[in-house]
Parts: structure tokens; C-alpha cells; sequence
């Protein structure tokens, strides 16, 4: 009676202690031991009045509205979920003198053209992935994958929210390319004329809030990817060089990386050789700007 007791109540007999004789099990051992281990169970909640469980309503009065989870919302739900749930983020930030973008910005507006931060930041970052392949990768379930190609993601605000469009082969274009291929992309989000093809092949990605007075922030990783750029507003701030307080232009710089595939270290040495090449850029690309 008591072992097939035991089986109804899922009990396992050995570790029931028995009160009859020899220590035998009883009846009603299983069932004290099945009532003493069995996992408490909060009352379910009633119903309120309206119709709804008191559990449900977490604001203090009625609501204003209930935006739906769909569209782009639901998509970007979802990357961001999966990201911070499959992936190691981990950020680090340095200050960019940025007076050498500024001169070679000027450089090009001497010749009728207009070469924006974002573009300049993109062929600084594609010539650094260049020299730190480890970062230009997808972090999959078999390993580590290292593209051949950099496809930069451009993160993009439209009035229906984040988008992330792709510029494939980047690292073959020239910085007035790279520049036309942003307005492009974001010409295209702002009029809803991109398709699944524009946000495909991703290795990195760029996210720019300098429109916005931010000192700084920490992107979030656009997973697989294993590391994600953010740029924030280019500020005049005080500075000492050599032994002098100057003012100039300065940029937070952040890199948030995936510390599962990359190491402190190297993440430092790639956001450094980003910095060093911004802060020569006038010397690097101003071959780049047509005459």
C-alpha cells in the first residue's frame, strides 16, 4: 500500500523514514513526507472588478494607452533581448581630439564638399578593423568567424524607430563614397524605401547621437557581432597638452565589445589606433577629397 502510494504522490521511498515496526514504511509516512516537501503554492489571484487580475495592473490608476508589441518595435524587442541574453558586453570609452577632423572638414568644404563626422568616424573604424581582424567577426555557435569583407552597420533613428542599415565592402571606398552611402541608407529609412537586402551581411556597426548634446554612451551589441562603435556630440572642452590648458574640440569615443571572444586588452588597443587616426586624419585622407 505504501509503495504504490508513494508512486501516485511521486515519492521516492528511500527517502522516507518509516514509523512502523523494523522501521517500516506506512501509509502514512508517504504521505506525511509528500505534504512536507510538496512546493508551496500562492492563493491565484481573484479577479478585480474590471475584469482584470490585481497582478496585471502595475499602474496606480487607469492606463493612458497600451502600445503594441509589433512591426520594427517587435524586431528591435527582440535583437535587444537576445543580445543582452547570448552576449558579454563590456564598454570602455576614450576622449578624441578631434581638430584634425575639424581641418580636414574644412578641406573638403574648400572644394564644394560636404563630409560629415559619421563618415569620417566610419573610415577611421574600417581602417582600425583592418588591422584588428578579430573585431571584424560573428560570434556563432561553432566559433568565431572572421569576415573578409566589412559590412558596417549604420544605426539610423526613423520616426518608426532604430534601424541598421549595411555598407557592404566599405573598406574599398573612398571617404566622399563612404559619406554618399550614408545619406543614402538614411534618405532611404527616413522615406521607408529600405529592404531586407540593406540590412544584411552586418560585421559592425556605428551608432551616432551627436545630433544630440550627449557626452556619452554605451551601445548595446548588435548581435552576433562582437563589437559596436558609439559616437556622442563633439564638444569644445579644456585640455592640458603640454603643460597647457587649451581648448578643443574633444569626442567621447565608446567601444562595447564582447568579452566572451575579445579581451580587455586588445579592445583597448583597437579604440586607441581608432583615436590615433582620428587625430591624424587631416594627414590621412585629405588625399581622399577631390581638388
Amino acid at each position: 500500500a505504501a509503495r504504490a502510494l508513494a508512486q501516485r504522490l511521486g515519492v521516492m521511498l528511500s527517502e522516507v523514514k518509516g514509523s512502523g515496526p523494523g522501521g517500516r514504511i506506512m501509509p502514512a509516512d508517504v504521505e506525511a513526507f509528500a505534504a512536507a516537501t510538496q512546493p508551496s503554492h500562492e492563493p491565484s489571484p481573484q479577479p478585480s472588478p474590471n475584469g482584470e487580475n490585481d497582478k496585471q495592473l502595475l499602474l496606480i490608476g487607469p492606463e493612458r494607452e497600451i502600445i503594441p508589441l509589433k512591426g520594427i518595435r517587435r524586431t528591435i524587442f527582440l535583437n535587444m533581448t537576445r543580445s543582452m541574453q547570448t552576449t558579454a558586453p563590456c564598454s570602455s570609452f576614450i576622449d578624441v581630439d578631434m581638430s584634425q577632423v575639424a581641418q580636414l572638414r574644412k578641406r573638403a568644404k574648400t572644394n564644394e564638399q560636404n563630409i560629415g563626422i559619421t563618415a569620417i568616424v566610419a573610415r577611421a573604424l574600417v581602417r582600425a578593423l583592418e588591422e584588428f581582424p578579430h573585431m571584424n567577426a560573428l560570434a556563432l555557435e561553432d566559433g568565431l568567424h572572421l569576415a573578409q569583407d566589412i559590412n558596417l552597420g549604420i544605426a539610423a533613428d526613423t520616426t518608426d524607430g532604430l534601424l541598421v542599415p549595411v555598407i557592404r565592402g566599405i573598406q574599398s571606398r573612398t571617404l566622399p563614397q563612404i559619406h554618399q552611402a550614408i545619406r543614402t541608407l538614411a534618405e532611404a529609412a527616413a522615406q521607408h524605401r529600405l529592404g531586407p537586402d540593406d540590412f544584411a551581411g552586418g560585421t559592425f556597426t556605428l551608432s551616432n547621437l551627436g545630433h544630440l548634446p550627449i557626452r556619452s554612451f554605451a551601445p548595446i551589441l548588435n548581435a552576433p557581432q562582437v563589437g559596436i562603435i558609439g559616437i556622442a556630440d563633439v564638444q569644445e572642452r579644456v585640455v592640458v597638452i603640454e603643460h597647457q590648458m587649451v581648448i578643443r574640440p574633444m569626442l567621447a569615443l565608446n567601444l562595447t565589445f564582447d568579452h566572451r571572444w575579445i579581451d580587455g586588452r586588445p579592445a583597448a588597443l583597437f579604440l586607441c589606433r581608432i583615436k590615433e587616426i582620428l587625430e591624424h586624419a587631416n594627414e590621412l585622407f585629405a588625399a581622399e577629397i577631390k581638388p
